[in-house]
């Protein structure tokens, strides 16, 4: 009912005060003005109230996509050290769960029949280190009376965990760089054997 008289003031009054041709053409681009900017208003408005709807389905997706979930570690030390590790630094959690399936890769592989001697030798740094470096900065934060040393040491425990998986990821990329290569000399050898030329 406001935007009805609202109109006919528009029309009607022009028309009054100054002529009726003159008043019409007036009132006539003032009611233009006014239902263009009325449409233009309309669509902004339905287009932020479909916004919501694709926010939320954007972070459904997002949500959607997880990581698998790492496997206990077979040495129940390192299994527990890990553990103990998220509760010393759950602010670093995405970070410790990272490095840890570095870590834990390499400690497969390590059980497998044909492997480097590196490998186990990274195996065997992993295993021994790691419950060490976690132990001792457990026993440090207990002690530790201030939460800035507390979130400090946490911090140091991130950091040092990340490069033990660091020196895990290299084990992992050699072995991986070394399948591609047999893969490569696979893929020659079969190219060869069936080329129209060997037939």
């Amino acid at each position: 009912m406001a935007v009805l008289a609202g109109l006919i003031a528009f029309f009607v009054l022009p028309i009054s005060l100054v002529g009726e041709w003159f008043g019409i053409a007036v009132s006539g681009v003032a009611i233009l003005v006014f239902v263009l900017s009325h449409r233009k208003f309309r669509r902004r408005e339905g287009f932020a109230d479909r916004q919501p709807p694709a926010v939320e389905e954007e972070q459904a997706i997002s949500s959607a996509v997880v990581e698998d979930p790492i496997e206990p570690e077979a040495d129940p030390r390192v299994a527990e050290a890990w553990k103990i590790a998220g509760e010393l630094a759950p602010e670093y959690a995405k970070r410790l769960s990272l490095a840890r399936r570095s870590c834990s890769r390499v400690l497969e592989l390590a059980t497998e029949d044909a492997v480097e001697w590196s490998v186990v030798d990274c195996s065997t740094f992993i295993s021994r280190t790691v419950p060490e470096a976690v132990s001792t900065a457990a026993a440090l934060m207990k002690d530790a009376a201030a939460p800035s040393e507390r979130r400090c040491l946490a911090d140091e425990l991130v950091v040092d965990l990340e490069r033990i998986a660091q020196r895990a990821q290299e084990e992992i990329d050699s072995r991986r760089l070394q399948l591609r290569n047999s893969w490569n000399i696979v893929r020659t050898h079969i190219a060869n054997r069936t080329s129209r030329d060997a037939l």
